[in-house]
C-alpha cells in the first residue's frame, strides 16, 4: 500500500455474542520497488486509492465503475438524514445495462463498510444489519436452547463460524441487487465501500454521500451516472 497515515479498525465479536470495534493508527513508510509492484492487484479488491472528500453529493442515485465492463448503481430510499432509517440499495450491470448476478462471498451477497469523513463513525454492514454473523449464530443457538445463556468458557461452548456453502440450495438463486438497512447516527460526509462477487471476481464500488442534520428539510436530486 502507498505510504502515509492510516486509521485501522478491527471488528471483534466476544463469546457473549456482543461486538466491539477497536481503532488504531499506523504510519507506513515508502515501500521498496522490490517488495511492491506499482498497481499490484489484490484478489479481494480490498484497497483503493480515491480522491479526498470534497462536498459529498446528496444525490439519491449514483454510479461507480467496478471494472472496464461492469458498473454499480446505488439508490437510496429518500433523503439521508441523521437517525432516520433508510435502505441503501446496489445493483451491478454491464455496459449495455444488463443486470449482473451477485454471487455469494463470505456467506452473503455483499458487504458494506461506511466511514464518516472525520472517522467518528465506522460501520461494517450486512444485508441483515450491522451485527456479525458469529453473533447471529450464537443468538439463534441460544433461542433454540442449544447454547447456554451464560458464558462459561467451557469445552461445551458452541463454536460459531461461516456456514458451509450449499451449492444445491443456491442453485438458480440470482441476487441481482442487494440492500443494506441503516440509520446514519451523525450528520456529515460519508464514504461507502460496497464489496460484491461477480463472475468469480471480487469487486468494490466506492461512493460518497452527505447526511443532513435531523430536522433539516432537504430534497435530494438524482445524480449523474453512466
Amino acid at each position: 500500500m502507498p505510504s502515509g497515515n492510516y486509521r485501522v479498525y478491527a471488528d471483534l465479536t466476544y463469546e457473549t455474542g456482543f461486538s466491539d470495534t477497536l481503532t488504531a493508527t499506523v504510519q507506513l513508510s515508502e515501500p521498496s520497488v522490490a517488495s511492491t509492484a506499482a498497481g499490484a492487484a489484490d484478489a479481494d479488491d480490498a484497497w483503493r486509492i480515491s480522491a479526498s472528500f470534497t462536498n459529498a453529493p446528496g444525490a439519491t442515485k449514483q454510479t461507480a465503475a467496478l471494472s472496464p465492463t461492469l458498473w454499480m448503481d446505488m439508490t437510496v430510499e429518500g433523503p439521508l438524514v441523521e437517525n432516520r432509517d433508510t435502505r441503501l440499495r446496489f445493483k451491478v450491470r454491464d455496459v449495455i445495462l444488463r443486470p449482473a448476478k451477485l454471487e455469494h462471498y463470505m456467506g452473503m451477497a455483499g458487504h458494506l463498510i461506511l466511514r464518516r469523513e472525520d472517522g467518528a463513525v465506522f460501520t461494517h454492514l450486512h444485508p441483515s444489519g450491522s451485527f456479525s454473523m458469529a453473533a447471529q449464530q450464537l443468538f439463534e443457538l441460544r433461542s433454540e436452547g442449544k447454547a447456554p445463556l451464560k458464558v462459561a468458557s467451557s469445552k461445551d461452548d458452541p463454536i460459531c463460524k461461516l456456514p458451509a456453502f450449499d451449492a444445491s440450495a443456491s442453485a438458480g438463486m440470482e441476487h441481482q441487487d442487494i440492500a443494506f438497512p441503516y440509520a446514519f447516527p451523525k450528520a456529515g460526509a460519508y464514504r461507502l465501500w460496497v464489496q460484491v462477487k461477480v463472475r468469480g471476481e471480487i469487486l468494490t464500488g466506492v461512493f460518497d454521500v452527505s447526511v443532513a442534520p435531523a430536522g433539516t428539510k432537504r430534497y435530494a436530486s438524482a445524480g449523474t451516472g453512466r
